[in-house]
């Protein structure tokens, strides 16, 4: 504290009690001389044994006028220290060619760029970055890159210098191949620059690649018959065959379970009466969610951002990761947020009939306490966005119309009853995206919507405990996709986490649904 146009004071030291509220709280009284001061406060963690202070996790100033005899209330926010960074690049797809020296645009990849504390934990809002100094802190983005096969490439970022927590940096890559016969690739790792050379860095890679379209959209049929027998399973998660099938059959009770990402291709017909599911993403306990195919991830409470109306159909239907993370609860043992559903497409050059179901949902957020439990392991976890369902049919769809698609948003994570704490909910997942492609598309669709099979609708919040006598604690916040991922509770009682909002159907009647594809 520096009183005007005085020398600085001595410093004083509040020690915060684990008392509510998400984590500790922090109170005591300060001494400080009438008039305007300028108020320095530094947080730290718990000293390790033998130390006197612990490590600085963040700081701020504020200058404040006080007036004698009477309680002066300061606020301020306070920026983070960035002990590390650590990238997060999101796996793209391939994209196909058809003819000789095609440039191809691939579908936009995202680079997370988070800030860590000297504890590990990522910085959140609302202040910006300073160094151990208390100086701004910027990350300078960069690109290397290098390309494979026969032609160039390059990688655009949407940004390049960070200098606060929550950003999500747009790649674009362009591939130009000039022999029709190859295959390219990018390699691509963001770099980054800072001058503070005592952050650490955890760097990302990422590879997109640019192949010769197949044959047909629709497959080759090479890698033969796939059929699920009755009251069995096949799990294809592991895969790294082409997924190229001359036909498709799950039968009744049978489960079929594909990665997330994945392209089907069925030279002729596929039937599904049994169940289809599409992997989830992770469940992820950090503080901030991943992206999936939103426009912001979940942080805090606070849900993500789904990508709605801002994103064209082909957009979507290129994506390779679909639903993003709720948020996990933080503390000794973390219960992690709902993984985002997955992405998948498939694309018969048949008919594709049956009465059974695809889902691509998102996962329920947790919570979770061992022995006495804490208001911060005690909150519910955000649940997971829905994932995306494109289907298209040259032979037509009619046939599904008793079949279900779902890509829910998964449920926020209930609260557990904490010790001096109104527990609260998580929010709930966003709602994902379904499309169907084929000649009888709507009327199919429209089938489906009057009866339960589509849904796109976001995840229910959390429920909250209730007892009285204690202070509110706040939930964590649903991920998003196609809709906005639901905020946690944040006033204890009988309220609950946010419900996700929901996604959206929809149809495209082609007879050639291939054209979309190419």
């Amino acid at each position: 504290m520096t009183p005007l146009g005085q020398a600085p004071l001595s410093p004083q030291i509040i020690v915060c009690t684990a008392s509510g509220g998400s984590g500790k709280v922090c109170s005591g009284s300060l001494s400080a001389p009438a008039g305007v001061d300028s108020v320095g406060i530094t947080l730290e963690d718990q000293p390790q044994a033998g130390a006197t202070r612990g490590n600085a996790l963040s700081q701020g100033t504020v200058v404040a006028v006080v007036s004698a005899g009477q309680t002066n209330d300061i606020r301020a926010t306070l920026d983070g220290i960035v002990h590390a960074v650590q990238l997060v690049v999101a796996a793209p797809q391939v994209a196909y060619i058809t003819t000789a020296g095609q440039h191809v645009s691939v579908v936009p990849t995202y680079v997370s760029v988070n800030a860590l504390d000297a504890d590990g934990n990522v910085i959140t809002y609302n202040g910006a970055y300073i160094d151990k100094n208390g100086n701004s802190f910027a990350v300078s983005i960069g690109t290397s890159q290098l390309c494979g096969g026969s032609a160039s490439c390059s990688v655009t970022l949407g940004a390049t210098t960070i200098s606060g927590p929550g950003a999500v940096v747009p790649v674009q890559a362009s591939l130009d191949d000039r022999v029709a016969s190859a295959s390219e690739s990018l390699t691509f790792t963001p770099t980054v620059a800072f001058g503070d050379p005592t952050v650490t860095l955890t760097p990302g890679t990422t590879s997109f690649v640019r192949a010769v379209s197949p044959t047909s959209v629709y497959g080759d049929g090479s890698a033969g018959v796939l059929v699920v027998a009755s009251g069995s399973h096949v799990d294809l998660t592991q895969s790294v065959g082409s997924w190229q099938y001359s036909s498709v059959t799950v039968n009744s009770q049978g489960l079929l379970i594909l990665p997330s990402g994945v392209t089907l291709r069925v030279s002729g017909a596929f039937v599904n009466n049994g169940n289809v599911l599409v992997s989830a993403q992770p469940n992820d306990a950090s503080a901030l969610g991943t992206l999936g195919i939103g426009i912001l991830p979940a942080n805090g409470y606070n849900g993500g951002i789904g990508i709605g109306a801002a994103a064209t159909a082909s957009q979507i239907r290129n994506a390779s990761f679909g639903g993003g993370s709720g948020v996990g609860t933080p503390g000794v043992n973390p219960g992690p947020g709902g993984g985002g559903g997955g992405a998948l497409v498939v694309l018969v050059g048949g008919t594709m009939s049956g009465s059974g179901t695809i889902s691509a949902d998102g996962a329920q957020g947790s919570a979770s306490y061992s022995g006495s439990p804490t208001a911060e392991l005690a909150s519910g976890a955000g649940g997971g966005g829905g994932g995306l369902i494109i289907l298209a049919a040259k032979g037509g769809v009619q046939n599904y119309s008793n079949g279900s698609l779902s890509a829910h948003g998964g449920f926020g994570g209930n609260s557990l009853l904490g010790t001096g704490t109104h527990p609260c909910g998580g929010g709930g997942g966003g709602g994902g995206f379904v499309e169907l492609i084929a000649p009888d598309a709507s009327t199919t669709l429209s089938s489906m919507q009057a009866g339960p099979g589509i849904s796109v609708q976001g995840g229910v919040g959390g429920l909250s405990d209730n007892f009285g006598g204690f202070s509110p604690d706040t939930g964590y916040g649903g991920g998003a996709s196609y809709g906005n991922g639901g905020s946690a509770c944040t006033d204890g009682g009988n309220t609950t986490g946010s419900v996700g909002s929901a996604g959206n159907a929809i149809a495209i009647d082609t007879s050639t649904p291939e054209d979309l594809f190419l």
